[in-house]
């Protein structure tokens, strides 16, 4: 990835083939591609490349060897030629050896494109056994001039090869470190999104604990709710007794009316506190919903719940103004009973139905405190719960945190292992050219012959 960033370079590392089992050392060139932020990497086993060169090595050391024998051979030949025209000089016709030393001067000219002379061919003595050598020794020269130019050739389009995959894999090299930059760069994202990911993990975790802190008050004042309740039924129950006293005995009743009247009143106390808690209740749960949604989607369930304990704060708050609606009339009623005796007993029923009736209130208010305990208690099991996802899904972020420094760390060990090979393909280039001069050197010595 550094490599990469560098502005590419190669990188050398062992790398499985296609074959699934063989291992083998590869040479890739990564570079960066900075309008997609990508990085780009490509590369070549080395013992591929290595056994491509020596092949090609071969292949010339066979064609210098084969060259060299052709030229032994001709200058062999050329001399036991040279060796025989000079011996049988004397010996020829002086106009075969004339026509059979232009023919020689042409060869040594490295004109190779000419007949040989056709009355030293016709000649039935060594003049003719000279211009059939000659002959031989033309047509063998031809053929090794032809086929060494064609071998010229071919070391050339060997070299073009070679440069041409050299330069395919500087391409490829480029593309790798491209690749590995951008892989990199990936993994260095990753490393920070996961921190972030973490913080706000930990940030989520601090607002569970708080809102289990609410959560426990919201339980505490539930109780002393419930607990208001259960006293405010035992007043009712106290309320019913007396006007059944109040029934029995009549000429008790400014008596039995003042203590109702101090009963009633401590009912309108109760029920005051009962609104007094519904109110807090209300607010908890309000705090409690802007806690869930701070929450994010961790919070959704909470904040339904905290919704219920809304809706059964507002019951409450609605049954305490029935109830002291209730209290006022029983007041009401009092006073009536205490100014007209006359209408005592129907008053007393009146009484005995408005007692009923808020029994039966005090009954569901108990219910609807108890049911909003259980959801104030499932609510404090989802926080826990809550809490403990936060803490394995921190768990799983630190992991992911550790992978991708990993993957930081190999990406920079790929980038390095491609600069080392695209170094070995500059070699591999270098050595290209080299054979680019000798294949040039070879063809200029070789256009001696036409």
């Amino acid at each position: 990835m550094k490599t990469a960033e560098k502005g590419g370079g190669f990188n050398e590392f062992y790398f499985t083939k296609s074959d699934g089992k063989t291992v083998a050392p590869k040479v890739a060139y990564s570079e960066e591609f900075k309008p997609w932020k990508w990085v780009i990497t490509t590369g070549n086993y080395v013992d591929d490349m290595r056994s491509q060169l020596k092949d090609t090595s071969h292949n010339m050391d066979a064609i210098l060897e084969r060259i060299s024998l052709q030229l032994t051979i001709a200058v062999v030949v050329m001399l036991v030629i040279a060796v025989i025209v000079c011996w049988g000089a004397t010996r020829v016709i002086l106009r075969p050896i004339i026509e059979l030393k232009e023919n020689l001067v042409k060869f040594s000219q490295g004109d190779v494109d000419f007949e040989v002379s056709k009355k030293a061919l016709r000649c039935r003595d060594e003049i003719g056994i000279l211009g059939q050598s000659l002959e031989k020794v033309h047509d063998v020269m031809k053929q090794i001039v032809q086929e060494i130019k064609k071998s010229s050739h071919a070391i050339v389009e060997t070299g073009k090869v070679i440069k041409q995959s050299s330069g395919d894999s500087k391409q490829s090299s480029d593309e790798m470190a491209s690749a590995i930059r951008n892989i990199s760069d990936g993994a260095v994202a990753q490393a920070e999104g996961t921190q972030d990911a973490a913080n706000q993990i930990e940030v989520m975790d601090k607002m569970i604990a708080k809102m289990n802190d609410k959560i426990q008050v919201m339980d505490q004042l539930s109780r002393e709710m419930y607990e208001a309740g259960n006293n405010a039924g035992v007043i009712m129950t106290e309320l019913e007794q007396r006007n059944d006293t109040t029934k029995g005995a009549i000429h008790n009743v400014a008596e039995q009316i003042e203590k109702t009247n101090a009963s009633v009143q401590e009912i309108k106390e109760c029920t005051q506190l009962i609104a007094q808690i519904a109110e807090e209740t209300n607010l908890l749960s309000l705090n409690a919903s802007i806690e869930a949604a701070r929450a994010g989607e961790a919070g959704k369930g909470f904040a339904v719940v905290a919704d219920q304990i809304k809706q059964l704060a507002d019951e409450s708050q609605a049954s305490t103004i029935t109830i002291e609606e209730i209290v006022d009339n029983l007041l009401e009623e009092s006073a009536k009973m205490v100014s007209t005796m006359s209408v005592l007993d129907g008053e007393t029923k009146e009484q005995q139905s408005k007692l009923d009736e808020t029994k039966s209130k005090f009954a569901e208010v108990s219910d609807k405190i108890e049911l909003t305990q259980n959801n104030i208690h499932a609510v404090f099991e989802s926080a826990n719960a809550c809490h403990d996802a936060a803490d394995k899904v921190n768990e799983v972020i630190m992991s992911l945190s550790a992978i991708s420094q990993e993957n930081a760390a190999a990406t920079e060990q790929t980038s390095a292992s491609v600069g080392e090979m695209n170094e070995n393909i500059k070699k591999l280039s270098q050595f290209a050219s080299k054979l680019d001069e000798i294949s040039d050197e070879l063809l200029r010595t070789m256009s001696f012959f036409n």
